[in-house]
């Protein structure tokens, strides 16, 4: 932890998280964090751009 609180939004949604897949592009600070909380979600990272 980097001492960062990160919030958990839920929604409504037909998909399970298990079925999403993203791509992040740029690795900085913020790609790493929403890296971070995919990988804590259960959301399948396929790709890192940079």
């Amino acid at each position: 932890s980097f001492g960062y609180s990160t919030r958990r939004f839920h929604h409504l949604s037909p998909h399970d998280s298990s079925d999403i897949k993203v791509g992040i592009n740029r690795f900085g600070h913020i790609g790493r964090l929403v890296f971070r909380c995919a990988l804590e979600e259960g959301i399948q990272v396929v790709a890192v751009n940079g």
